[in-house]
């Protein structure tokens, strides 16, 4: 069972950051970036693969009401900084293909999986117009038909440039004069609708290669481009039935695009405790005991690979399932032991070893 987590609650930013039951760290060190290193190291140490930013370029309602959280860092700057204090744990920001340029976008991504020693993901998210449109608004009008079509043809491109140096292309070899292998780098030479690349990246590959592509959806026509396109699924199902049908669905789309059944993780998002997510996905309650059960069952009886937490109380829900259901989980051996470095610390390795691809 493979385990991510998101390190923020959007719901907790517009509503659930004060009254009863919240934590007033929240609210105190939502941008102290000692607060979201110590939940990182925390989710590093009970052996998670992954770290998770959702984002947006805009705020959650209006910038003007007191009562709000309206303060977020941008996801990619935030994991370089939590990329230096982790050692194993992935980090998957999420950056948008409506407001961003591919080659940026790859150039950026490789070498936060260069710092972070191959552990990136990305979350390819499709923005569609508000509230974010105003705030660039010299694009004009932007329909979310335009967003998809640019959607499907960035995110496909951002692996071209990612590719255009081959696996082994450096070589440094100052006898021979040569840094990388001949004919081991190459153009891109890409003409589409709304990008015109011509290639290649300017940054060797890093130690997983490049960054997983993660992307979030549940819709058929999603779940083809999936199947193309991603490493990860992030999907929204609340039953085993659904959980079952998107497997299957995606697992016979992989097959249209000649990829094995093993080639994409699907991970459901997951609540625990008290409080359910306001969203349609997996709520689970009880002693971490049952909760680790209830995981396992989902796992075996659907065919997911395993969750995404989606923690509506930050700090207190990613305190509780690092500590007290993981272990549960780990004790059931459906979770594997963390790696250990000699010394005692967890032993780092690239995001696509965490995650079996």
């Amino acid at each position: 069972m493979y385990l991510g987590i998101l390190l923020t609650s959007p719901w907790q930013h517009r509503q659930l950051w004060s009254g009863e039951g919240a934590s007033a760290e929240f609210a105190q060190r939502i941008m102290d970036p000692a607060f979201h290193l110590e939940l990182a190291q925390l989710c590093d140490r009970a052996g998670l693969d992954f770290l998770y930013l959702p984002d947006r370029s805009a705020t959650f309602g209006s910038p003007f009401d007191p009562s709000a959280v309206e303060s977020m860092f941008e996801p990619v700057t935030a994991m370089a900084y939590l990329a230096a204090g982790t050692r194993r744990i992935g980090l998957v920001p999420t950056v948008s293909t409506t407001w961003s340029e591919p080659y940026t976008v790859a150039r950026e991504l490789l070498s936060l999986d260069h710092l972070s020693a191959g552990r990136v993901g990305w979350n390819a998210k499709a923005s569609y117009a508000d509230p974010e449109l105003p705030n660039f608004a010299h694009r004009g009008d932007f329909s979310p038909v335009e967003a998809r079509e640019r959607y499907m043809e960035f995110v496909p491109l951002v692996q071209k440039l990612w590719r255009s140096w081959d696996r082994d292309a450096v070589l440094a070899d100052p006898a021979a004069g040569l840094w990388t292998r001949p004919d081991s780098v190459h153009p891109v030479c890409h003409r589409g609708p709304h990008f015109e690349v011509e290639g290649p990246l300017n940054i060797a590959p890093s130690p997983q290669y490049h960054p997983l592509t993660v992307m979030a959806g549940r819709s058929d026509g999603f779940l083809r481009l999936a199947a193309r396109d991603a490493d990860v699924v992030f999907t929204s199902v609340a039953s085993v039935e659904e959980a079952t049908e998107v497997n299957s669905t995606l697992r016979g789309h992989l097959a249209d695009h000649h990829r094995s059944a093993g080639a994409v993780r699907l991970m459901p998002g997951l609540t625990v405790g008290t409080s359910p997510h306001p969203g349609n996905s997996f709520h689970l309650s009880g002693r971490p005991a049952d909760i680790a059960g209830q995981m396992a069952e989902i796992v075996e009886e659907s065919g997911v690979d395993g969750f995404i937490v989606l923690p509506t109380l930050v700090p207190d829900d990613i305190r509780f399932f690092a500590t007290e259901v993981v272990p549960e989980l780990r004790a059931t051996g459906v979770v594997p032991e963390v790696p250990l470095d000699a010394d005692g610390g967890v032993r780092p390795g690239t995001l696509r070893t965490n995650l079996g691809l």
